[in-house]
């Protein structure tokens, strides 16, 4: 120790702060290459830039340097004064980021103090930006030697210089040289140059400044609309003075103020300037006023000359929702989702979470109690509560003692006392399902049965199997080390049944399983291969049925037996093409309205939502994501065979759960559409329990927030396609058309209009249903929106509520909705460094022909991609799409648009891979998440792909946190980190590895991503597949793709060859 201790101080002796290498921001006053205090270096205000052409530059701090042109594009971005991307010739230094990290530390300290402002001054956070990248323009940059340099080094070029922040935003430059200025001032031992040659001054000038830059979402120059507290040096580039402060807070030198909202009439009306905030991109809870702080009076001549903030500008209700087409007629005619401000949101980052949930969701009592999804398991055990959802807390193990070890011969104790037997089929007939009896088990442990499955070439593969916890024992038995006991139901694992029906069982039939075992002490495990037991044919009775759980006695519940979903319970093979009135009353045939609801859809359509929402004590709780309420949303740590499951395919759930706000009452209004009926439903919304909610009180700067308010904006977006949600009144979509721009703005008014069309239609040559459907219309809905028209006792308030459902019914059923396309496209638009995408399907959105309704996201990528060329896309979807099997075409067709999609995207920019749920299980995707820069998040049951967003009904939640720390926010950084420690296999709880920490940033982790690829997927993921099997001969699928991926509006114009698909196929 002594020896280093004097190594380090001779080191320190000889070359000063230069001997801490590039672990301290050591700088210099000389930044051009000649010897003189006034280098002819200007100053470009409207690039936001410093030139020189005299000499050469010097290096202001260490770095890397790297050459950037068309062949060495940037890897990240760096946006200029103008919005755009740097992409032109140069060369970038890129300070290190242990440089980065001490100036920023040394600017919080010096610069900044404790006020109620500067609440992650502690973490060393400061308020103000520092340099982080330095871009130099110019030919001559482009040729540099890359390599490391070191302060004050002659950079060989000149041109123009400017300087960027962590987050690729553009600084001043004379607030960057002002800031150098001053540190040296304050710490001259930063200063590497031994000259008394300081070219600052004539950089910065006599004259000061306090300047601040706007920028909205995507980083473009924002131009000061609506804001006070500033004037205008250069609006185009969104640079502006600050305005001198008259307040009373010592601690601010001023403070941007929201302008005060006009009347309604007005171009900043009351809804959008409550929508409308901004703040410091370095961290703040963006609001409608932003505190500037000022420098502290202690650095007396050291204060910067040249004070600079950039302040982002958020219009929520674009941000979140888009554009949708105002051209299209049903943007026009239906209603925008709400955005609600300041809820308070969990994310809920696996199925487990969502059990949770959804038992403190229906725990009664309960005022209404509504839940939807693709199937509904009435027993599925749910955790207690949301707190305690993972092994070894749930599943409870009950009173058992625990064996915590495995005896050294525990599979062989397990194969000599265990046992297989046939259950007798319903209604007779050769049996499938298999009960496994293990015996000799650790008690108190989680075990989960995967059956063998033998497939072609002799290639075998992990079954579903069935999985539980040991809570019995038996007597002990010699020969026999452990006495726990566990009966298990496996459903036909030997794959005796046929497609056509048929059940072959051979002679002498044997069960082959892995078995995986979790003990209770969360901690140990093992994987026990190929344990073979005979089948016997004995006569079995089923283990005890699980109790119900909190859902099963709501009366309000939605599914859906879709049969692509593999959760088809009719027999409907044929619709009728042959008119508009006979596609209509076919979908009838594919729905009912008796409890659980199975809603209408189109033939090979989807209702892929999960959702659940309760009223308690005048209180709303939901929580959404997409797919099943079934033994597969038991899932966290698949990695370790999800511990506790009743078994299931392997799969992923991702949701959103929000309380005792507007957000959490928009989730219980969607789901109380899937699981009523709309006659019903609009005579229940009159009543006072579906009253809308107070506004969430807004948290002040650093208020922390309660159960009824938060920091996040949100909405429910929903897709659907046409003439599903009440078929009977797509036959008033020729009636809308010409009346779309004189929809009556009451609901009275509203209903005289829409029951005298209803009463217009002429009922006597529809086909049968339709026929019964549209009576329906003229007597039950028409007496019933009568009686509410004439119901005196309703409030006005209660009259609009009545008027947004009849509204938004009557469009949903002409024209469906799109609501998630819209919200992606502007999301693409606005992401600056990556996009996450999480999805079930991934596969065009736009069909050969454009239209007012259609958005290309695909493009949309590709432009944005193009534009930015540090944008980074990762892509998670499962390696075979949700189709059921008989759909091999549609499986086959996505999975070829999808590798042609992915490989014509730009590949340094790019990396695709498949999930893996336990070992050699490839894992399914219930519900798609996006998550752009950390700061944008959508999570729901859409998918990424033209049916996901236009044809398959499904909900969303889109939000964004307005607490933001470095450019992003970290309750969203957290779901990213969070899904992407799941796909890669890092325990949840680590924060330390080297492996969580690359997570932190993209950039490291995009490369961590692709160099596990590069090493085969570790077990973990998988590299995209091109849909050919080894050994096997590839054909293109034959389906027309437009039928395979179709858009809601166009489903039924196909060329009528192409329908020919559905024959004896089950829709």
């Amino acid at each position: 120790m002594p020896l280093l201790q004097d190594l380090t101080t001779e080191n320190l002796k000889q070359f000063g702060i230069e001997g801490l290498s590039f672990t301290m921001p050591a700088t210099t006053p000389k930044w051009a290459g000649e010897n003189s205090n006034t280098p002819s270096i200007t100053s470009d205000g409207d690039t936001l830039t410093l030139n020189y052409t005299a000499n050469n530059w010097l290096a202001p701090f260490s770095g890397i340097i790297n050459k950037a042109d068309s062949t060495h594009p940037l890897s990240f971005n760096l946006q200029k004064a103008d919005g755009s991307m740097v992409q032109e010739d140069g060369a970038v230094l890129r300070l290190f980021p242990q440089q980065i990290l001490r100036m920023k530390r040394l600017l919080a300290l010096k610069f900044e103090q404790d006020n109620a402002h500067s609440f992650e001054r502690s973490a060393g956070q400061p308020l103000r930006q520092v340099p982080a990248f330095i871009f130099y323009s110019g030919s001559g940059a482009a040729g540099v030697t890359e390599g490391y340099v070191t302060a004050g080094e002659d950079l060989g070029f000149n041109g123009g210089m400017g300087f960027y922040d962590e987050q690729g935003y553009l600084l001043h430059p004379l607030y960057a040289a002002s800031l150098v200025k001053s540190l040296l001032g304050l710490y001259p031992v930063l200063n590497i140059d031994n000259t008394l040659s300081n070219q600052l001054d004539a950089i910065i000038g006599s004259t000061g400044s306090q300047m601040i830059r706007l920028v909205t979402a995507d980083g473009m120059p924002y131009s000061g609309d609506h804001i006070e507290g500033l004037t205008a040096v250069n609006a185009a580039i969104g640079l502006f003075t600050i305005d001198t402060y008259s307040g009373s807070d010592t601690s601010l030198k001023g403070e941007l103020r929201r302008q005060a909202a006009t009347a309604a009439s007005g171009n900043f009306p009351p809804a959008k300037a409550a929508r409308f905030f901004m703040g410091n991109i370095t961290y703040c809870r963006m609001a409608d006023t932003v505190p500037l702080v000022t420098f502290p009076a202690g650095l007396g001549a050291n204060t910067p000359a040249h004070d600079f903030f950039t302040v982002k500008v958020v219009e929520t209700e674009k941000y979140l929702l888009g554009d949708a087409n105002s051209s299209f007629n049903g943007t026009q005619l239906e209603p925008k989702p709400f955005i609600r401000l300041h809820q308070n949101v969990s994310l809920l980052p696996t199925g487990n979470h969502l059990m949770g949930r959804l038992q403190t969701i229906f725990t009664p009592p309960l005022t209404e109690g509504l839940c939807a999804a693709t199937a509904i398991d009435g027993t599925l055990p749910f955790p207690a509560d949301e707190n305690n959802v993972l092994w070894p807390q749930f599943p409870s193990v009950g009173s058992v003692t625990a064996d915590n070890s495995f005896p050294a011969l525990l599979k062989n104790e397990i194969k000599t006392n265990s046992r297989a037997d046939f259950i007798p089929a319903n209604g007779g007939g050769q049996p499938t399902d298999i009960r496994l009896k293990l015996t000799g088990i650790p008690a108190g442990a989680a075990l989960r049965v995967y059956n063998r499955v033998f497939l072609t070439d002799a290639i075998i593969k992990r079954g579903d199997g069935a999985g539980g916890i040991c809570t019995s024992t038996v007597a002990p038995f010699t020969g026999r080390t452990l006495d726990g006991e566990l009966d298990l139901v496996l459903t036909d694992p030997l794959g005796l049944k046929r497609p056509d029906g048929t059940v072959t069982v051979p002679t002498n039939p044997e069960l082959t399983f892995d078995l995986m075992i979790n003990l209770n002490d969360g901690v140990n495990k093992r994987l026990y291969g190929a344990i073979t037991l005979p089948v016997q044919s004995a006569a079995v009775t089923l283990p005890p049925a699980q109790p119900n759980n909190a859902i099963q006695p709501l009366a309000k519940k939605g599914i859906c037996t879709a049969a692509i979903l593999g959760l088809n319970t009719t027999s409907v093979t044929s619709v009728d093409f042959s008119s508009f009135e006979n596609f209509v009353n076919s979908i009838l045939t594919l729905c009912t309205d008796t409890q659980p609801r199975d809603a209408c859809r189109l033939p090979t359509m989807a209702r892929r939502d999960l959702l659940a929402a309760s009223l308690k004590a005048g209180n709303w709780q939901a929580l959404i994501s997409g797919g099943s309420i079934t033994a597969a949303l038991h899932n966290a740590l698949q990695d370790r065979g999800c511990p506790g499951t009743p078994g299931g395919k392997e799969t992923s759930n991702t949701g959103l759960y929000t309380q005792q706000g507007q957000l959490a009452y928009d989730i219980g209004r969607m789901a109380f559409r899937r699981t009523t009926g709309f006659y019903d439903r609009i005579v229940q919304l009159a009543d006072a329990n579906w009253n809308e909610p107070a506004a969430a009180p807004v948290p002040g700067e650093t208020e922390t927030p309660g159960a009824a308010n938060g920091t996040v904006c949100g909405a429910v977006l929903q897709n659907i396609a046409p003439y599903c949600e009440t078929p009977e009144l797509a036959l008033l979509k020729a009636i809308i058309e010409p009346n779309i721009s004189s929809i009556p703005a009451s609901f009275d008014d509203l209903v005289n209009l829409v029951t005298g069309w209803i009463n217009n239609i002429n009922t006597g040559a529809l086909p049968a249903l339709l026929g019964t459907a549209a009576g329906r219309l003229k007597t039950e809905l028409v007496n019933r929106l009568n009686t509410l028209k004439d119901n005196n006792a309703l409030a006005e308030s209660d009259k609009e509520r009545l008027y947004n459902e009849l509204k938004r019914e009557l469009s949903a059923s002409c024209y469906g909705r799109r609501d998630t396309q819209w919200a992606l496209q502007e999301a693409i638009r606005n992401a600056r460094q990556f996009i996450y995408i999480e999805t079930p399907g991934f596969s065009f959105t736009q069909g050969s022909q454009s239209a007012g309704y259609t958005v290309d996201l695909v493009q949309e990528l590709q432009d944005q991609l193009a534009a930015k060329p540090g944008l980074k896309l990762i892509l998670c979807t499962p390696r075979q799409p949700d189709f059921a099997k008989k759909y091999d075409q549609w499986i086959r067709s996505e999975i070829k648009e999808r590798f042609s999609i992915i490989n014509n995207l730009p590949v340094k920019q790019i990396v695709a891979f498949h999930p893996i749920g336990f070992p050699g299980r490839p894992s399914n995707l219930e519900q798609t998440v996006v998550i752009a820069d950390d700061v944008w998040a959508l999570a729901g049951s859409s998918a990424l792909r033209r049916r996901g967003l236009t044809f398959d009904g499904s909900s969303d939640v889109v939000v964004t946190d307005l607490q933001q720390s470095n450019g992003s926010s970290p309750l969203i950084k957290d779901l990213r980190i969070g899904l992407m420690k799941q796909r890669l296999g890092i325990p949840g709880n680590d924060t330390t590895s080297s492996r969580a920490l690359q997570l932190q940033n993209i950039r490291t982790a995009f490369k961590m991503i692709r160099e596990t690829l590069v090493a085969g997927g570790l077990g973990k993921i998988e590299r995209l597949w091109n849909g050919h099997e080894e050994g096997i001969a590839y054909s293109d699928p034959t389906i027309d793709r437009e039928l395979a991926n179709p858009d809601g509006l166009e489903f039924n114009t196909l060329s009528a060859a192409v329908y020919t698909i559905f024959t004896d196929l089950a829709l």
